[in-house]
This record gives C-alpha cells, structure tokens and sequence, in this order.
C-alpha cells in the first residue's frame, strides 16, 4: 500500500479524488495531529481518511511496514515528517511532493527572495535577531558554518539542518514545476529523480463545470497585486512600482486574507497601500471569500502582478490566465521560467509601463494561454501523471 500523508485543505482533497481513481484500496491517506474531525474536505473524500497523532502513526507504519510500498509526504513544512524521514530512511520508499513553501525554508533557496523594500519591512518587523536573519536568507555557507557551531554547542541539529538533511534522504520527488527541482537539484546536490504530478484540473481549480467552456470573457479594468499575505509576494515594491502610472479610478486588489508568515505584516500593507496609492485605487481583500466569489473578482483583473521570487501561487495563476488576464512576473522566479518555455504569453515584470497597463491581452492571445492550460491541466492529463506516480511507487 502506499501511505499518503495530507493535511485537511483543498490540496488533500485533490489527492484523494485523483488517487482513488486510480486505486482505491491501496492508497491511503493520513492527517497527522490533534485534529478529531475533517473541517475543510467534503465528506465523499473524507470518508477515505484516517486520523492519527504522531506516535500512533509511527506505530501504525511500523506494524504495516512489510505491506508498505511507500510514504508520500505532501508538504515537508512540519518537523514531524523531517523525523519520521531520518527515522525510516532505508526501510521504505519515501516520496517528497516539494510545494514551495517546504523547500524554500531552507536558506540555500531562500537568497533574495525578498526585494528590496520588503526586506527593510522584513528586518523591522521582525522578532528574529539580525544574525539569525541573515542565516536564513544569505545562502548555504553562511548558514553550515551556524549550523555546525549550533550542534557543537547544543548536540542538537539545528532545525533547518534537519529539513536539509530529510530532503537528502529522500527516494523521489513531484514539484509544482521541474524548475523547482532543477533548482534544488543544483543547490543540493540532489540525485532522487523528478516524477511529475498535478494537483487539479482546469475543472477542479475552477470548480465550477459552467465556467470551464470555450467562451472567452471581457475582463474589468482592476489590477491584482500578489496572491496572500506572505512576504515573499513583494506587495510594497509592487504598489510603488505600480504608483508612477496612471491608473484612473481602477482598483488594485491586493488579496491578504491569509498566509501572514510575519505579525504586523499585513496591516503594514494596508497602511502603506492606503497611503501611496489612495482609498480609492488601494483595494485590499481581507476577509475569506467562497470560491466562486474569489473566482468572480479575478475576472474583474485584467492585469496581474506576481511579484515573487519563487513559485508561489500557481493555482491562481492557472486560473488567471485561463480567464485571460495579462500577467507580470519576476524573470527568476521558476514559475516565470516554466510558462515560458510551456508557450505562454507572460511578461517581465520590467516590462510594466503604461501602454502595457491601458491594453489587455487581445482575444488571440487570451485564446492562446487557455488552450495551453487545457492542454497541460486537462482531466485526462492531470489523471494520467498520478496514474504513472501510482505505478513508479507500487514497484518501489
């Protein structure tokens, strides 16, 4: 059997769906922690779950372990699965699905992440000390140098040293985007191979059965800036890049509904946006929206603004450019690479000026990156790659 391990969100509701299809009895799915009921995943997927704290799941592995192919770990953001990594290294076939958030804790990824305004937010914010800071974003030998002194101090690995050494352990990998892996692989050191995986269809990020057709839809006139309240969306370098056009009466929308990953953080954003850009132009979403809701509002965007420096967001950059809007990214991020060289019609964020912003994709171009995202995300695509993981696991 292969052991998924998921948390209760959308992602672990896809991975249900997708692997049950392919196999019901053999895959099975487990959420590790206090929890005592499933909030986030309907019930039809629910049901396939099975609820266990973090010494039962040892147990239970250990005492299934002759029965086990493999252990999936969707997500490596909790130590937990770092020890559980170290402890069954060797015993069976572990499998790392590498989501973004995971691999870039670690600071051979993390070097300039952020830019730099949003660094100066960073380092005033910030509980961490100004070592620390700089141990964490300023690359690989700065932070094995601290590392080593820690372990020598305390007899303990520091806590980044063991996601490092988890992902070295590793048999194989899925990431959201192979230029992800390229990355790790060349940061790293990395020699598991790349399997490729999907979360979603075009069907099952849109949700709505009616909204995937061939019709393509006048977008509004409003910018959307960044997809959460994490740092590493930039919004500060955005919204001054943005503040020397001129942009009339459209709004930016700046969603900031979760993710916080520092205190304060957000309601910086909110303040600075309110005071560069103007109550009336800065727009940002604070308050949980339901799917086709959230979906609604990006129709009213025609134009887009990720201004990370790594993958993020992919979900919503799908979606946006099946509806058509006209995105600016970063030239390093791997998404911006991926798109690219996929054929998409996508932009640097140098490129912004005015004329970019007062003129939408044309309806070729809208039709181009939709039919790309059918091609790449189709049901049938997307059910094929987990078809080929399920198999590569069941002969490990």
């Amino acid at each position: 059997m292969i052991i998924h391990l998921i948390l209760d969100d959308k992602f672990g509701q896809y991975t249900i769906k997708q692997f049950t299809e392919v196999n019901s009895s053999n895959n099975k799915f487990v959420i590790v922690g206090n929890e005592t009921i499933i909030s986030n995943i309907p019930l039809q997927w629910a049901k396939h779950i099975i609820l266990l704290k973090e010494n039962e799941f040892k147990t239970y592995v250990f005492s299934n372990i002759e029965k086990i192919k493999a252990i999936v770990f969707h997500g490596l953001n909790e130590e937990y699965k770092w020890n559980i990594i170290i402890e069954l290294e060797g015993k069976v076939h572990l499998h790392w699905m590498f989501w973004g958030t995971d691999g870039y804790m670690l600071p051979h990824l993390r070097k300039k992440l952020l830019k730099p305004v949003t660094c100066k937010i960073r380092q005033k914010l910030s509980k961490t000390s100004i070592l620390i800071h700089y141990v964490h974003n300023s690359g690989s030998l700065l932070f094995n140098i601290f590392a080593w002194l820690y372990k020598l101090k305390t007899n303990n690995e520091y806590f980044l040293k063991k996601l490092e050494n988890a992902i070295r352990l590793v048999d194989s990998i899925s990431s959201v985007v192979p230029q992800d892996y390229e990355g790790l692989c060349r940061k790293l050191n990395i020699k598991a191979p790349l399997i490729p995986f999907s979360y979603g269809s075009v069907k099952t990020l849109i949700r709505s059965n009616n909204e995937v057709n061939d019709n393509i839809k006048q977008l509004g006139n409003n910018i959307l800036i960044g997809n959460s309240a994490s740092i590493e969306n930039n919004h500060l370098d955005a919204i001054i890049e943005i503040r020397q056009f001129e942009i009339g009466s459209r709004k930016i929308v700046v969603p900031l509904n979760y993710g916080e990953s520092i205190p304060g953080y957000k309601n910086y954003i909110i303040e600075k946006g309110n005071e560069i850009l103007g109550t009336n132009n800065f727009s940002p979403l604070i308050n949980f929206l339901p799917l086709k809701m959230y979906n609604e509002l990006l129709q009213n965007c025609s134009h887009t603004i990720m201004n990370h420096n790594k993958q993020q967001a992919m979900g919503n950059i799908i979606t946006l450019l099946y509806y058509g809007t006209k995105l600016f990214m970063n030239k390093v991020n791997p998404s911006f690479q991926y798109l690219k060289d996929e054929g998409f019609i996508v932009f640097e964020m140098k490129e912004i000026s005015q004329k970019h912003l007062d003129t939408k994709l044309s309806k070729k171009e809208m039709q181009h990156n939709r039919d790309l995202i059918h091609k790449l995300y189709n049901d049938d695509i997307v059910q094929e790659k987990t078809e080929q993981l399920y198999q590569y696991l069941m002969k490990c």
